[in-house]
């Protein structure tokens, strides 16, 4: 099961001490990467942040990950952890039908970006 966490500064946390444990905040993300727990991790653009996706058992699996990061227990950070599933749109269903003349629009999108020929 895959786990989207997003995370914020907590408000008057110092940037003195999230600069003294961002190395060994960046050891443990990738330590849980390589182990693949941790599928993908992206700053966020709008606010100091990031959001990280999780492949996990359960949700109290990802809080015990979460509880091993650096900035977590220091308590630098608020997490949001959002349990995913899948997108249905994309696996097998019943056969699809397309209006005539439209399969060659269909398969541009399928073999690449919209419009894209490859």
């Amino acid at each position: 099961m895959q786990f989207l966490t997003i995370s914020q500064r907590i408000p008057g946390s110092s940037d003195e001490a999230l600069v003294a444990l961002r190395e060994d905040e960046s050891r443990r993300a990738r330590a849980l990467y390589l182990e693949g727990s941790l599928r993908q991790v992206w700053h966020r653009d709008d606010i100091p942040g990031a959001a990280l996706l999780w492949e996990a058992e359960s949700e109290a699996q990802v809080r015990a990950m979460l509880s091993t990061l650096p900035f977590v227990m220091a308590g630098l950070i608020e997490l949001t952890i959002i349990p995913l599933k899948p997108y249905s749109g994309f696996g097998p269903g019943p056969e699809i039908s397309f209006p005539a003349g439209s399969q060659e629009k269909a398969t541009h999108l399928t073999n690449g970006a919209p419009g894209s020929r490859a």
